[in-house]
Order: structure tokens, then sequence, then C-alpha cells
């Protein structure tokens, strides 16, 4: 019963990291097909610090799917150390 419980987390994990790289698709597609703008014409690189605002979008995507591949990795290695 205890490899079910790993393999499940391995599939929650899986969804966390196909969520996050469809958000840092459209996050993406949004920076580079409409140049970041948000209303009227003024968009994220109109602002002096838009390094870190653009940072700040790409890399909540990134760091969901650090996390979920670390989950993933770990539940391998749990599922590996119950068979042997």
């Amino acid at each position: 019963m205890r490899t079910a419980k790993y393999r499940l987390v391995q599939v929650i994990s899986v969804a966390v990291i196909l969520a996050a790289e469809i958000l840092l698709s459209l996050i993406l597609i949004w920076l580079v097909g409409a140049h970041g703008v948000i209303a009227c014409g003024k968009g994220v690189f109109d602002d002096p610090n838009w390094f870190r605002s653009v940072v700040g979008l790409v890399g909540i995507p990134f760091g969901a799917i650090g996390a979920g591949v670390a989950l993933f990795l770990w539940g391998s290695a749990k599922c590996d150390a119950l068979r042997s």
C-alpha cells in the first residue's frame, strides 16, 4: 500500500508540472506576442524595473516546475527503496 501512496504523489507532481508549464507558456506568449501590454498601451516593459517584473512572472512557474520534479524524483526513490 505504501507504493500506491508514492505513485499518487508522483501523479500529483506530474499534474503540477503540466499546469505550471501551461501557465509558463501563456505568460511567455503574452510577453512576446503582446509585448507585455497590460492596458491602454502601458506594459511591463515600460517600467524601469521591467527585469524584476519579468523574473517574478516567469520565476513562479519555474519554481513550481522545479518543486514538481523534485517531488517526482523523491517519490521514485521511495518506490525503488520499497521494491529492493
